[in-house]
């Protein structure tokens, strides 16, 4: 990360995607910069006895995933794109999860207690006990964009990006997410040191400093309705609703979208390589909304 590199302080967070969310740190198409971000939990949980104090408890509990920004992008205006890249996520040194059913995190109630857990991050991996070490593979939870009209909470997600805890928003990833108001007000947190597909428990979660870059694409293409990722082995289209089974259809729906307005294919075509290679993951589904995205290799996409 170089010195000159202007940063997003973490203190300037919010727990809200929307207009009058804070004072606006404004930066220029292709601009790269860097965001400090808090952990999920504000880094209120430094210690597995803070769980026992009423206040931090509540607090947490009503105050999920503070999100530093809003970022202007200037000349951002409704109906453009924005395309983001991953340069880099710096980790702190120690990560947090916590079991048992009173955090909401323990579908299978097999802890009746509530409990902190912490673990170092030495060499970039995280040792679970002596037999088993796991590499990081940090990725950015929360990150979206203002949506049209109102505010609308850093936990939620929607075409505005948001919650959507996708393992493909990484260091070297590209996400793609439509501006719906001038500037368009991006914001990110809730970094992951590692999480499976799916979040069934909780992941790692950590304070960091992430390095990115944004170009700003003037108008958008038609057939983009939701947030679209790429990563150096697959193109992603990343859809939330209420069930599983209306997500992974739009998110496939969007896919064919995508390959035939880029690519030129005819749908029959599309659908039959879809329906073969394409794979519905599940983001997250902790949440009201579920999140999936329809993943492909880029292997099957011609070389343009």
């Amino acid at each position: 990360m170089e010195g000159h590199m202007r940063i997003v302080n973490r203190n300037q967070f919010s727990y809200y995607f929307g207009k009058e969310t804070g004072e606006p740190f404004y930066i220029k198409s292709g601009e790269e910069f860097s965001v400090e971000t808090r952990d999920c939990f504000e880094d209120k949980i430094k210690q597995p006895e803070d769980l026992e104090n009423p206040e931090i408890f509540e607090f947490i509990m009503s105050n999920r995933n503070p999100i530093t920004g809003p970022i202007f992008i200037e000349g951002s205006e409704p109906g453009d794109t924005l395309q983001i890249h991953i340069k880099d996520i710096a980790l702190a040194n120690r990560v947090l999860t916590l079991i048992g059913w009173d955090v909401e995190e323990d579908p299978h109630r097999i802890f009746p207690q509530k409990k902190a857990l912490f673990y170092e991050v030495l060499d970039g991996k995280i040792a679970i006990n002596k037999n088993i070490s796991l590499a990081i593979d940090p990725l950015v939870g929360t990150i979206g964009v203002a949506p049209k009209g109102e505010c609308i909470k850093s936990e939620k997600q929607g075409n505005f990006g948001g919650n959507m805890d996708c393992s493909e928003v990484k260091i070297g990833s590209t996400l793609w997410l439509p501006v719906f108001v001038e500037g368009g007000l991006l914001g990110l947190g809730d970094v992951h040191a590692i999480q499976a597909d799916g979040e069934v428990g909780m992941p790692f979660e950590v304070s960091a400093t992430v390095v990115l870059s944004v170009d700003l694409i003037k108008g958008r293409k038609k057939s983009m309705k939701w947030p679209r990722a790429e990563s150096s082995d697959n193109i992603s289209t990343i859809v939330s609703d209420k069930t599983f089974e209306k997500a992974a259809f739009e998110a496939h729906r969007e896919m064919m979208h995508w390959l035939q307005e880029d690519y030129r294919w005819n749908n029959e075509d599309i659908f039959t390589l879809l329906n073969m290679v394409a794979h519905p993951r599940v983001c997250q589904f902790v949440c009201p909304s579920v999140t999936v995205r329809c993943s492909l290799s880029k292997k099957y996409l011609p070389q343009i």
